[in-house]
């Protein structure tokens, strides 16, 4: 804009001095002047758009980034798990291969003993070689136990050599696990590092445009503060309207109330007269009054801390966290944010987390639609809303369609949802509430 007045006030200024001109010079002269200023407009809104693009696609490596160090880290975390368990097959490999050595070598020597007995005298030979009955009874039992050793060394040398080649089996396949998850680790960590300096190249070149982004940043915390004030007006509305509703319910049940007792009375005094008319019937209770918040609802809400589906029905990224939100780096600009904020492929839909009531929609420059669903006591706030699939008053289910979510003009083929959870007007922290 100033670019703009100093262009103006340079013609006033040249006008002034020059002499006098004709006509047609000074027509000439300021359309030249209102194609400069409009080439001007058109520059400061292009620069103003580049800003605004390369902030968003800041924000989307960011995320990016965010993601792809969770999973890089889960990774870290399994590789070292199965590090351990490859050391401890190792290790276990080792005892094995030592059990079994030293079976082999005593079911050796057992053979070797066995059939230097075998050379000298048979089995037969040796029973009948006993001086007494309870000596041959001896020999038999010798030869049933020297038997029954020597068959349990078998069995053991078998099953040592059988668990000794499961083991190494189970060594060979979590080794190529463990080489799969390296590399894994080294692809996702080479991603990273690329994505780290195309982001500071974008800082960069954002620090250059200090005063188109801190606007850009501005009109997102007035966004901000503008729905953050909308929301809790049809809040405090809602809750208004719940208690007038509650108040009189609660008349109407006192002078129904009145009005049974004063029946009561009356038909009382008309037994008591010593008259045949028949008395009037009395009116039955009316039922009570419900109660204005779902209790059952909010606790059922409440119980499903950590485990509520996304809020749109496609892959997704988080673009900005709740709470402040600081970029040191490039702005001193501060955005508060309320909620969560996802990126999300164009033409994906916002869907419900939890079922409810759409209980408003209202439309808010920045946001289109906003859209409102009540969780008893709970609600949660879908903003970035267009072609909406739902109605005020309606009954929804998990999962079910809210709306197309808007286009983001800062990214091609992206959209942008602005997702909020309240109790009542506390502002919750969607990330403690979403399955992760």
């Amino acid at each position: 804009m100033r670019r703009i007045l100093l262009i103006f006030l340079c013609f006033v200024t040249l006008c002034a001095a020059a002499p006098r001109r004709s006509k047609s010079d000074i027509n000439k002269r300021m359309q030249e002047t209102e194609q400069k200023i409009s080439d001007t407009r058109k520059e400061i809104k292009a620069n103003s758009k580049k800003t605004e693009r390369e902030l968003a696609n800041l924000q989307q490596l960011q995320a990016s980034l965010r993601k792809e160090n969770k999973v890089a880290s889960r990774l870290r975390t399994r590789l070292d798990t199965l590090q351990s368990t490859s050391r401890r097959l190792g290790d276990s490999i080792a005892s094995t291969q030592t059990r079994l050595e030293s079976l082999r070598q005593s079911y050796a020597k057992a053979l070797i003993a066995a059939r230097k007995q075998r050379q000298s005298a048979s089995a037969t030979a040796f029973l009948v070689s006993s001086e007494t009955f309870t000596q041959a009874r001896s020999r038999v039992r010798y030869l049933n136990e020297l038997a029954a050793w020597q068959s349990d060394k078998a069995r053991a040398l078998r099953e040592a050599q059988s668990l000794l080649s499961a083991r190494q089996h189970r060594y060979d396949s979590v080794q190529n696990v463990v080489r799969h998850n390296v590399d894994s680790v080294a692809a996702i960590e080479r991603n990273i590092d690329a994505k780290k300096q195309k982001a500071s190249t974008l800082v960069a070149s954002l620090k250059k445009q200090g005063k188109n982004l801190n606007a850009i940043l501005a009109q997102q915390q007035k966004l901000a503060r503008d729905l953050d004030r909308e929301l809790n007006r049809i809040i405090e509305q809602e809750a208004k309207e719940a208690a007038r509703k509650a108040a009189a319910e609660e008349a109407a049940r006192r002078k129904a109330e009145q009005a049974r007792e004063k029946e009561k009375k009356d038909e009382k005094k008309e037994e008591e007269r010593p008259s045949k008319a028949t008395p009037t019937p009395s009116k039955p209770a009316p039922s009570k009054p419900a109660p204005t918040v779902d209790t059952k609802q909010s606790s059922s809400f409440a119980k499903s801390r950590g485990a509520l589906r996304r809020p749109i029905d496609r892959s997704s990224s988080v673009a900005s966290n709740f709470g402040i939100n600081e970029h040191k780096e490039y702005s001193k600009v501060v955005v508060n944010n309320n909620g969560v904020d996802f990126h999300a492929p164009l033409g994906a839909n916002a869907v419900a987390v939890y079922p409810g009531v759409v209980s408003t929609i209202v439309v808010m420059p920045g946001y289109k639609n906003v859209v409102l669903v009540r969780h008893g006591e709970y609600l949660t706030v879908y903003a970035g809303i267009e072609n909406l699939s739902v109605s005020k008053g309606q009954q929804v289910a998990a999962g079910q369609t809210l709306g197309s979510i808007v286009a983001y003009p800062g990214l091609d083929n992206t959209s942008r949802l602005h997702f909020e959870i309240r109790r009542e007007k506390e502002k919750l922290n969607p990330a403690d509430w979403l399955a992760q």
